[in-house]
């Protein structure tokens, strides 16, 4: 998934500074959804979404980078979150 994430940033000419390490660190601290706030397990996988997506300018950063369900990640897509919130 981070290379994928990282690939994306590059081609869009966005900040790609966000390592594989950070990414093992925010799993270990953040053990459920920033979204939905329901615990990860063996039903609910961990994502990494970017709260100011890549493709409207956001970076791949440690910044930009939160822990959510795969269910709340898909559902976001490409918006804001404020804007996610309202749809």
């Amino acid at each position: 998934m981070h290379y994928i994430n990282k690939y994306k940033a590059l081609k869009y000419g966005r900040a790609s500074t966000f390592t594989p390490a950070q990414w093992v660190e925010m799993l270990a601290a953040a053990p459920t959804c920033v979204y939905c706030s329901r615990v990860f397990g063996a039903d609910l996988k961990p994502t990494m979404d970017h709260v100011l997506p890549l493709s409207k300018g956001g970076a791949h950063t440690r910044e930009n980078i939160v822990v959510a369900c795969l269910s709340c990640n898909s559902a976001k897509n490409n918006r804001l979150p404020e804007e996610w919130a309202v749809y």
